[in-house]
């Protein structure tokens, strides 16, 4: 795999949820990364393709200017006066070539789209053009959802009280924020990484550590408050 590897240090917390991840793409189920700010949701999701050698991950930043059409398609002008021809959308073309598609902040998706991709979360088909179109044997659709705390809450309602009819047919995938020890190893591996690995982890200083985690906090805090 020549592609880039995302940053992943496999933690104990994030390793976990890479597992349930798995899970999911093995019984073809759609899966919601669910996670506070910073956690690393979307390089799980990365780090899964990269290891399954799906390197082309189709993101998707869907907000309100979005409707279904420009997903799965619509028709266009031609040079020709008064015709037109079929030009699929993103969406409808990673689901006929089996590519991934991974749908940031889910919840801010307009409900109209997602529910015109039901037939898609629930039998793996979407409508094109008046036909049904089977998925790919390789297609696998993931999202992310940002929340202050991965409790029974964020896991009963993955999408959101407000979505709940859509959010069940979701597998949830919590990632909860690392804890000091784990934040301490991924600052010294990152650091690590720095400097190519040639040379073996040198304990950083501990006021050096905390300083680091501190600013990784208050970031978490002012993002998460936007």
């Amino acid at each position: 795999n020549n592609a880039r590897r995302p940053f992943f240090v496999p933690l104990a917390s994030a390793s976990a949820a890479l597992q349930r991840l798995a899970a999911a793409v093995a019984a073809k189920v759609p899966a919601v990364v669910v996670g506070p700010s910073g956690s690393g949701k979307t390089t799980l999701v990365k780090e899964l393709a990269w290891r399954t050698g799906n390197t082309d991950l189709l993101e998707m930043h869907l907000d309100d200017q979005v409707d279904a059409k420009s997903l799965i398609g619509s028709y266009v002008c031609t040079e020709v006066p008064g015709e037109f021809r079929w030009m699929p959308g993103a969406l409808t073309n990673a689901v006929a070539t089996g590519q991934w598609v991974l749908i940031e902040d889910v919840d801010r998706v307009p409900f109209e789209v997602l529910a015109a991709l039901l037939p898609l979360f629930d039998d793996r088909e979407i409508s094109v053009r008046g036909e049904l179109m089977t998925a790919h044997e390789n297609f696998r659709i993931f999202a992310t959802r940002t929340v202050a705390e991965t409790g029974t809450e964020a896991l009963k309602y993955p999408f959101g009280r407000g979505l709940t009819s859509i959010g069940r047919r979701w597998t949830p995938v919590p990632l909860t924020q690392p804890g000091p020890q784990e934040l301490a190893a991924l600052v010294e591996e990152s650091v690590a990484r720095g400097l190519g690995g040639a040379h073996p982890l040198q304990r950083l200083h501990p006021l050096l550590v905390a300083g680091v985690l501190e600013a990784f906090r208050v970031l978490c805090r002012e993002v998460a408050a936007e």
